[in-house]
C-alpha cells in the first residue's frame, strides 16, 4: 500500500501531450600527453565520429521497432505505458534534432588518465571519472544554457571509469535564483575495436533512458 512518488521527463501519459527534449551535443577531444616510461607518448581522441553516429542513431532518427516507427526512447516509454498513456495513444517523449556545438579541448596528463594499446596498437583513453566531472560542471558555466535542454559530452574511444553516467547538481542563474542542472556524459566507443554491448552508442542508449525516468537522480523505488 505504499506510494512512492518518481519524477519522468514529459507529460504524464494520460495526457496524450507529447514532449520534444532539448539537447546540446558537447563534443571532447581528449588530449593524452606524456604518457609512457619516457613521458614521451601523446595521442589525441577526435570526437568527430562519435558525434556523427550518435546523431545518425535511432537515438534521434526514427527507425522500426516492434511497437511502431519512432526513436528508441520514444518507443520504449510508449512501450512501458502503453496501458496507462490517453485512449488514443498519442503520448510522446521525443528527441528535438540536436544542437552540437564546436568541440571543446581537454589535456589529460598521468595524474588524471591512463592511455593503453590493445593488441592491435588502436589507442584508447581512461579518465577519473572526478576529472570528467568537474570538466563538464566547468565548461557549463560558461555555456548558458537553457533550463530545459539537455547536455551531452561526448568522447571517442575515452572513458571515465565508466562508460557513462547522468547526474545533477545545483546552479545558480543570472537572476540569483537556484536550479537543478542535467547533463549526461557518455563515452562512444568503435564498433571495430570493442565488443557490441559496449559498442556505439549503446552506452548514451542506456543513459538517456535512465535521464528519462529519473533526471535528477533522486527517484526512490522497491
Amino acid at each position: 500500500g505504499a506510494t512512492y512518488p518518481f519524477t519522468m521527463i514529459g507529460h504524464r501519459p494520460k495526457s496524450g501531450q507529447s514532449a520534444l527534449i532539448q539537447t546540446v551535443i558537447i563534443p571532447l577531444r581528449m588530449n593524452f600527453v606524456g604518457f609512457g616510461v619516457n613521458f614521451d607518448i601523446s595521442h589525441s581522441f577526435d570526437p568527430t565520429p562519435a558525434v556523427a553516429n550518435t546523431i545518425a542513431s535511432p537515438l534521434y532518427v526514427p527507425a522500426q521497432f516492434p511497437n511502431g516507427f519512432g526513436q528508441f526512447t520514444d518507443q520504449m516509454q510508449r512501450a512501458a505505458f502503453w496501458n496507462y498513456m490517453d485512449p488514443d495513444h498519442d503520448w510522446h517523449v521525443r528527441m528535438d534534432e540536436p544542437t552540437v556545438l564546436p568541440t571543446i579541448d581537454i589535456e589529460v596528463t598521468q595524474e588524471t588518465g591512463t592511455l593503453s594499446q590493445d593488441s592491435a596498437g588502436n589507442y584508447f583513453g581512461d579518465v577519473l571519472i572526478d576529472f570528467m566531472d568537474s570538466q563538464a560542471r566547468t565548461i557549463l558555466q560558461f555555456l548558458n544554457l537553457g533550463f530545459d535542454t539537455l547536455p551531452i559530452f561526448v568522447t571517442d574511444d575515452v572513458t571515465a571509469e565508466a562508460l557513462g553516467y547522468h547526474t545533477a547538481f545545483t546552479v545558480q542563474d543570472s537572476g540569483g535564483h537556484t536550479r537543478l542542472q542535467t547533463f549526461i556524459y557518455t563515452s562512444w566507443l568503435d564498433p571495430a575495436l570493442v565488443p557490441p554491448i559496449f559498442a556505439d552508442v549503446s552506452t548514451f542508449n542506456h543513459e538517456l533512458a535512465e535521464w528519462l525516468n529519473d533526471p535528477f537522480v533522486n527517484n526512490v523505488v522497491p
